[in-house]
């Protein structure tokens, strides 16, 4: 008896050819130093008003801004209500052709309303919050645009290489952002004007150079090489081509993306519940000055950053080696990432401004060992999915970002007097339970397959076969034909090969 058409399949499969990895540093990795940028001056520009409203609130600045607890509570949410919104538009955008110049326009325009907050507080809060809105809207569209940029640049082996280096790069602009923020406001009473004015400067020259040098993805790289080009396409395993239907009703059905939503909601809130009032804990209850403030809370994320270089080094030489697959990496850094916090910044309840020596170290300990989340859960997107690694972050993004919104807010409720260390103790232990929550479904229900729907042609060869079933009929009917001749027919080309250049 003749072969089976299912032998016959694994026959005529094409093989698809192998392409090194291309020597030295290729265009690839310029893409990368561009996105990673963006993302610095972002994340500076975001947390720029932490330290500031300190420093406006202060006896000593002028003018001094006499905003009520609630008012600077309200002040620090409003950039994520403007940031939710636009989380799933820039996914849809990011894919179109002219995603690049969307991206360059909006991060330039928040360099401009940030410009802006100085001569907006002279009006009032509320010219403020709405400035902190427009900043919010325009970097809205930057984590699902990034996401779908590097899902196009980066080779199965790097993700967690180039995820790691431009969200890295997102918390060392935390470093300069709090630092300088805290020096030039306490050197001169005018100076937190001048942070705001220089972070904004700064983000619309780097809008200029994407302009010019950016682009989103290798097929539309005007001088990238063959061989970086072939060895791009050939590793990520998936064509890129026009965006097919968003399969919605797949991926709310799918237990691995919930098992993501719940750590990146996890993650956000208790992440921003430190970035926002941690300046407030080092003032109200370990009393220190503000260029202290702004020390202590900038320093913990460059040594978070500069662990994460080691952190990508031994990841990549652990999954070279075999030592870990990508699902024990993934869970390896994201367990060790959410854990270790949560114990810290529990145990920091319970400590005041007698073992400050001791609070600054859990802090430290505490944010520098969270960064490893970054070789974990927030490159889990990209295992899901790779062509639509953007728009399932982007709509991620907005959930999880509600608990941004939240942070502020759910502290005001807790911590009515901020010199009283039994009302921090409750907010830290409230987050700390939180971090475990999200770390435990994450171990326990993620995963790092691809998933079903991800595969376009898969997904529209599925939909045909339903609307017309007696194509399987003619394919059975070419089976039996087959095995009673004993010949050999190969099937049809599948239509989901890969482009390679040649």
């Amino acid at each position: 008896m003749g072969p089976t058409r299912r032998e016959l399949d694994v026959e005529n499969v094409p093989k698809v050819e192998e392409f090194p990895k291309p020597k030295g540093f290729g265009k690839r990795y310029n893409q990368v130093t561009l996105l990673a940028a963006s993302f610095f001056l972002c994340y500076a520009m975001r947390v720029v008003m932490n330290v500031t409203i300190v420093a406006m609130t202060s006896e000593f600045a002028n003018p001094r801004y006499d905003w009520s607890a609630k008012e600077e509570n309200l002040v620090l949410s409003t950039f994520f209500m403007g940031y939710v919104v636009t989380q799933v538009p820039g996914g849809m955008i990011a894919r179109k052709r002219y995603g690049k110049i969307f991206f360059g326009l909006a991060v330039a325009l928040c360099g401009v309303c940030t410009i802006l907050i100085p001569f907006a507080a002279l009006h009032g809060v509320w010219w403020v919050c709405g400035c902190r809105i427009m900043c919010g809207l325009c970097q809205g569209v930057v984590m699902p645009t990034l996401h779908t940029f590097l899902s196009n640049w980066a080779a199965e082996k790097e993700r967690s290489i180039f995820v790691s280096i431009v969200y890295g790069a997102g918390w060392f602009g935390n470093v300069c952002s709090f630092f300088s923020t805290g020096l030039i406001s306490s050197i001169d009473p005018k100076g937190w004007e001048y942070c705001f004015i220089l972070w904004g400067g700064i983000t619309i020259l780097w809008a200029i150079g994407w302009i010019f040098y950016g682009c989103e993805s290798p097929n539309r790289h005007s001088s990238i090489s063959v061989e970086e080009k072939n060895y791009i396409m050939n590793s990520r395993n998936h064509e890129e081509k026009a965006p097919g239907p968003f399969p919605l009703k797949a991926i709310v059905s799918s237990g691995p993306v919930y098992a993501l939503l719940v750590a990146q909601c996890s993650q956000t809130f208790c992440f921003w519940m430190l970035a926002t009032k941690g300046p407030e804990y080092l003032d109200k209850i370990l009393k220190m000055d503000l260029t202290t403030i702004g020390t202590h809370s900038g320093l913990p994320y460059f040594t978070a950053f500069a662990f994460s270089m080691l952190v990508i080094w031994l990841n990549h030489m652990l999954v070279k080696n075999g030592t870990l697959t990508t699902r024990s990496s993934r869970m390896l850094w994201n367990g060790f990432g959410m854990v270790v916090p949560a114990l810290c910044i529990l145990v920091l309840g319970y400590t005041n401004s007698v073992n400050s020596v001791f609070a600054i170290t859990l802090l430290y300990i505490g944010i520098t060992t969270n960064i490893t989340i970054y070789s974990g859960h927030h490159a889990n997107h990209l295992d899901l999915s790779s062509n639509y690694a953007g728009l399932l972050m982007a709509g991620m993004n907005t959930i999880a970002n509600c608990g941004a919104i939240a942070a502020p807010l759910v502290h005001g409720a807790i911590v009515a007097d901020p010199t009283d260390p039994d009302q921090w103790k409750n907010l830290f232990s409230l987050t700390a339970a939180i971090w475990l929550i999200g770390a435990v479904v994450f171990q326990v229900f993620g995963s790092t397959e691809r998933q079903p729907w991800d595969d376009q042609s898969a997904a529209m060869e599925n939909d045909s076969k339903a609307v017309n079933p007696q194509v399987d009929c003619n394919e059975n009917h070419v089976e039996l034909n087959i095995r009673a001749s004993g010949t050999h027919t190969s099937p049809p080309e599948s239509d989901n090969s890969q482009t390679l250049i040649t």
